[in-house]
């Protein structure tokens, strides 16, 4: 069977924006699976890499579990409010009773027992998930701030993946503040038209301490006027680990990138360098 063909949506990047253009990084890897889930780190960075805090699961840990697999001394704290074994266990109820309803199939079912059985397999021992939402402050009983997850930790080699839909901007500064425990870091970003001050501000304090390796656009998001994807998955590595100086011009990667949304026309970026 032939291969599919991806088509792009070329994109010029303004050179107002070229701080955006990461570094040439030669040993990066696909972590977790194709499509939306999985993320482009540097292999070196991984063993390094004491504990993984990962903030926004949702149903897929696939980029947890590769970590984990490359480096079987892994601790992870995942954090997710949204999700916990009883909230699978409901939604398999719920899908059942939405079958004899004609509202459901048993695909879907089938889908949900597997997702409620890996979960269980996954979380434990080391691998912990806290039914948690990181923010900046305790709105709610559920909410957790950066320093109460670095108490638990004990480590000082962590590396963040951060997919928390627009709550990012709120810690930043914290983890900047945390620079000599965070070794690396892979950040979804998002409305980077309508929050773009927000947006170069962050990248830019994180580029103090952080080489940036990776962008990828996420072709679930619409497009700004002037070409910027509005939902960017950024990679970075602190300087002492990586500090090259060449840039890529021309993104994505091929044989690393993966469209988000196989089913729409990716994004290609070019940058004038």
């Amino acid at each position: 069977m032939p291969n599919a063909i991806i088509s792009f949506i070329q994109l010029q990047i303004p050179n107002h924006l070229n701080f955006l253009a990461p570094a040439v990084c030669d040993d990066l890897i696909r972590i977790g699976r194709k499509n939306d889930g999985g993320y482009v780190v540097p292999h070196s960075i991984l063993n390094e890499t004491e504990v993984l805090v990962s903030c926004g699961v949702n149903d897929d840990w696939s980029f947890e579990s590769g970590f984990l697999s490359i480096n079987r001394r892994l601790i992870i704290h995942a954090y997710d409010h949204t999700i916990s074994n009883t909230i699978f266990f409901k939604n398999i109820i719920r899908s059942m009773v939405h079958l004899f309803l004609g509202k459901s199939t048993l695909s879907y079912i089938r889908s949900r027992v597997q997702v409620w059985r890996s979960y269980k397999k996954f979380f434990q021992g080391n691998t912990k998930h806290f039914r948690e939402r990181l923010h900046n402050r305790k709105d709610d009983s559920q909410d957790v701030t950066t320093p109460t997850i670095f108490d638990r930790l004990g480590a000082s080699k962590v590396f963040i993946k951060l997919d928390i839909e627009g709550g990012e901007y709120r810690v930043i500064d914290e983890f900047v503040a945390l620079s000599s425990k965070i070794v690396g870091m892979v950040i979804e970003f998002h409305d980077t038209d309508p929050l773009r001050l927000l947006f170069i501000n962050a990248v830019k304090k994180l580029q103090r301490y952080y080489t940036l390796v990776h962008i990828h656009a996420n072709n679930c998001g619409p497009i700004s006027n002037d070409g910027l994807p509005e939902v960017l998955e950024l990679t970075f590595v602190r300087k002492d680990f990586c500090s090259h100086s060449n840039r890529r011009s021309k993104l994505p990667i091929e044989g690393l990138d993966e469209p988000n949304d196989p089913d729409k026309v990716d994004y290609a970026l070019t940058f004038s360098l």
